[in-house]
């Protein structure tokens, strides 16, 4: 399933392609930088890889979300035993630190520049921090404490121990904070970092470091702005022109429509899909909540009912015509955020009123004004569970946040181990960089 993700020898010792234009020309100018910028986009999107399913995928196994058909190395994400040599492992870090490196070369060579627009450089590169602090955001929610990488000096680079999550979550809000002053907020398109994709990844890192009335407000700002609302039902929240999706990536690999489309979806009447729902999340949803009814699909092979995800239909574009979206950030996460964020802080009411806006989209009925901040709590959880059930990683995530992690995974994993919650730092980057140590447990 990895195999389309690129690969290095050394986790920062990435070259650009030979036939790439020179620094100077490609940062000389507003075009040529902008086709920098928009190459970087591609390669994020020219395969499954760590932005494009991988964040799906992975973290759905590790939760209790997705249950894989196959029985190969990729297993160990489902059974929470990864081991340090695990390949998969090691081509998320080396795709995700590749990225990084593209990202930094655009930062350097657009504050070099001295011949472009002023203005143009300034967006170009809020853009590129936003897609770092992506990507870095990932990192740390996966392997924990990472090398924070922000120059393209190898020399540097290759010795750089692991920062703490801390470090990093701080230089992601100082560049998502500098990116909000130079990015546009009006007359904005969904398919590249805009001002709302900073203000929705800040909410999303201010709620992960418990700053919540920045995360409240940072949600508030993007809900009343009102370029974005929740679509009607949820079979419409991907398709094209759905005004809940605050950024979307396009998939530019031919003819694929969504990756998580075309790894969910079966290849025919007949196959048994690649990944199935589990039981215990089909389990969750109410008998008329919408989410159930419309983004989960049922087969039955040999006499197996199969359940999968049908958040993306289309699996492959066989008419070359593209009718969803490939969501990164929607708007309904922010109910959330300031749902959870509010509740923190004692602001009962306000969070009632936000869950209810989620629960209705589902067809389900508001909620007793007389649920006890525990009670609460646990419906938070559960509303982002069945609003974003496998979509990169929120599950996972949050029940690391949480602490909630043991508490579940014990009862549905045999064998749990706490030490599971992180990722391994794969061995073939300890060998490299005797800076590196690895995770307890490995």
């Amino acid at each position: 399933m990895m195999m389309s993700l690129c690969s290095c020898e050394k986790m920062i010792d990435i070259q650009l392609p030979r036939n790439e234009l020179t620094e100077e020309k490609v940062f000389g100018d507003s075009s040529s930088a902008n086709a920098a910028i928009m190459g970087v986009y591609a390669r994020i999107q020219g395969g499954l890889g760590f932005l494009s399913g991988s964040m799906t995928i992975y973290p759905g196994m590790s939760a209790d979300e997705l249950v894989q058909q196959a029985n190969n190395e990729n297993t160990q994400f489902q059974q929470n035993i990864l081991v340090a040599d695990n390949g998969t492992i090691d081509v998320l870090w080396t795709s995700a630190y590749t990225h990084i490196y593209s990202l930094n070369a655009c930062i350097e060579g657009l504050n070099k520049s001295t011949s472009m627009n002023a203005s143009v450089r300034s967006q170009l590169v809020a853009e590129a921090l936003c897609l770092r602090s992506l990507v870095y955001f990932y990192l740390i929610n996966l392997y924990g404490p990472v090398p924070l990488v922000l120059t393209t000096d190898y020399g540097t680079n290759r010795i750089l121990p692991r920062s703490s999550k801390a470090v990093v979550y701080e230089n992601i809000i100082n560049d998502l904070q500098k990116a909000k002053v130079a990015l546009h907020s009006t007359a904005v398109s969904n398919l590249r970092v805009n001002r709302f994709f900073a203000s929705a990844l800040l909410a999303r890192v201010f709620l992960f470091t418990k700053r919540y009335q920045e995360a409240a407000d940072e949600a508030t700002a993007i809900i009343e702005n009102k370029q974005f609302h929740l679509a009607d039902t949820p079979e419409k929240v991907f398709a094209g022109g759905s005004r809940e999706l605050i950024s979307v990536l396009s998939v530019v690999y031919p003819g694929r429509a969504t990756w998580e489309g075309y790894t969910f979806v079966p290849s025919s009447v007949s196959s048994v899909p690649a990944y199935m729902i589990s039981g215990t999340l089909l389990a969750a949803f109410e008998g008329k909540d919408l989410r159930g009814q419309q983004w989960i699909r049922m087969n039955e092979i040999n006499g197996v009912k199969n359940a999968y995800p049908y958040k993306y239909q289309s699996r492959d574009l066989n008419s070359g015509a593209r009718t969803e979206q490939y969501a990164v950030l929607r708007i309904a996460e922010q109910y959330l955020i300031r749902a959870e964020a509010n509740l923190k802080q004692g602001n009962m009411e306000k969070v009632f009123d936000d869950l209810d806006v989620i629960r209705k989209r589902a067809g389900l009925e508001e909620l007793a004004r007389n649920m006890d901040m525990e009670k609460l709590l646990m419906e938070v959880e559960r509303q982002k569970r069945l609003e974003f059930f496998c979509e990169w990683g929120h599950r996972w995530f949050d029940l690391k946040r949480t602490g909630r992690v043991d508490t579940v995974m014990s009862s549905l994993k045999p064998g749990w181990s706490s030490d599971a919650n992180l990722y391994p730092i794969p061995r073939t980057q300890i060998e490299r960089n005797s800076s590196l140590t690895q995770n307890k447990g490995y």
